[in-house]
């Protein structure tokens, strides 16, 4: 219903509001409940003449690039290719006999 509004009026399609197309695309269906359909097509047609009168602000121009933030990961990245670094963590066992 918008991409039709929007080539009938030359407009923007990202002008025109969603919020307004559901409220009257819902206002349409409630009230031809039982129509047929030469009388939903005419419903159709009022609806989408009816969303150009509901237009959304021109969007303005960006003034500034978007920053890229920083990642928060600090670790180096492994390569797939790339074998894994090998630990050097030694563990040393000691048994002792429990004191009675």
């Amino acid at each position: 219903m918008q991409i039709r509004a929007a080539e009938n009026g030359a407009i923007d399609p990202d002008r025109i509001s969603f919020t307004v197309t559901v409220q009257l695309a819902r206002l349409a269906a409630a009230a031809q409940a039982a129509a047929d359909v030469t009388t939903l097509s005419t419903a159709r047609r009022e609806a989408v003449a009816e969303l150009p009168a509901a237009l959304l602000p021109a969007r303005r121009n960006r003034q500034c690039q978007r920053i890229k933030k920083p990642t928060k990961n600090t670790f180096e990245v492994r390569k797939r290719d790339q074998p894994r670094t090998p630990s050097n963590v030694s563990y040393t066992l000691k048994v002792a006999k429990h004191p009675a």
